[in-house]
């Protein structure tokens, strides 16, 4: 009898180990830093945007709680090109357990400078931009989503904007200059030709700021374009509002990725979901704080 009751305990003991390692890994404290474009605020309402409140609800609900077991400390670049790599810098120094950005200029910044901490990214085109090698296998230091699903996305975009607006026919794709290539391909030329309509470029040159914008809106003038397509970037979403307000201005019907540009006066969205993809980027930050490497997590697409 004593001897089946010891073997009991022993094989309980062996499998609430797990448990018990992972409830004491929980009770250490973890620092996590965040690089992003800017405030997670929405500057209309003053509350935080859904994304980063699914992204922090998710953290909640993994275990992590800010001031128990968990620091976050908040970088805001403000869309700083040239200030990005000496921003990275000083936080790759302070050595977080984990990097969370959804900057693909940052990503790529802290790929060289940051390389030996783990990043976890939410950004456009991982692979061309330099920062991953391929998407089952990133490498390096940095994983995590790519908001880019390929020209078939765009190509569904562009058939539902043409079904919304029937006269549409000259449409602006606007983008900042680091994505026409991976945007603008002859494949998405031939998607918007095949549903009749023709695109044209308008770039944004850095820095992006609300005079870029402007300017980007005068080129479109000049080139007599009768709807515009933006590119699901960090900048057109922080200035999504400026983007809605001229577009609505110049009466020009307006296609995009995410739903938050529609509330801001958008016409259309049609792409992948930005609170999934912070929601997912959360749980990698969970798999790296429990020792997973961040070059043999893939990078998942929406």
């Amino acid at each position: 009898m004593r001897r089946r009751a010891f073997a009991t305990l022993c094989s309980g003991a062996t499998l609430s180990w797990p448990f018990i390692a992972r409830a004491q890994q929980r009770d250490r404290l973890y620092t996590l830093a965040i690089l992003a474009p800017s405030e997670p605020v929405d500057r209309t309402t003053g509350k935080r945007e859904r994304h980063w409140t699914a992204f922090f609800d998710e953290l909640r609900r993994l275990g992590y709680e800010e001031g128990r077991n968990l620091a976050v400390a908040w970088h805001a670049s403000q869309l700083d090109a040239a200030g990005a790599a000496d921003l990275a810098r000083r936080v790759a120094a302070h050595k977080p357990d984990a990097i969370y950005t959804p900057d693909v200029r940052m990503a790529a910044i802290l790929k060289t400078v940051a390389a030996q901490t783990p990043v976890v990214a939410v950004i456009s085109d991982p692979v061309g931009s330099g920062v991953a090698a391929s998407l089952a296998r990133p490498g390096g230091n940095v994983t995590g989503f790519s908001t880019i699903t390929g020209p078939e996305l765009v190509g569904k975009r562009l058939e539902l904007f043409r079904q919304a607006v029937p006269t549409a026919s000259r449409i602006a794709g606007l983008a900042p200059r680091r994505m026409m290539d991976p945007l603008l391909t002859d494949t998405t030329r031939e998607s918007a030709r095949l549903v009749g309509m023709t695109l044209l470029e308008v770039v944004l040159d850095a820095p992006i700021d609300a005079a870029a914008i402007r300017r980007a809106f005068d080129d479109m003038a000049r080139q007599g374009v009768d709807s515009v397509w933006v590119a699901t970037s960090g900048e057109t979403r922080e200035h999504r509002r400026l983007i809605a307000d001229l577009a609505l201005g110049a009466r020009l019907p307006s296609a995009f990725g995410w739903r938050e540009n529609v509330e801001a006066g958008g016409l259309l969205s049609y792409g992948n979901d930005a609170a999934d993809m912070y929601r997912g980027a959360a749980g990698y930050v969970d798999r790296i704080l429990r020792g997973a490497n961040p070059g043999n997590l893939p990078i998942q697409l929406p």
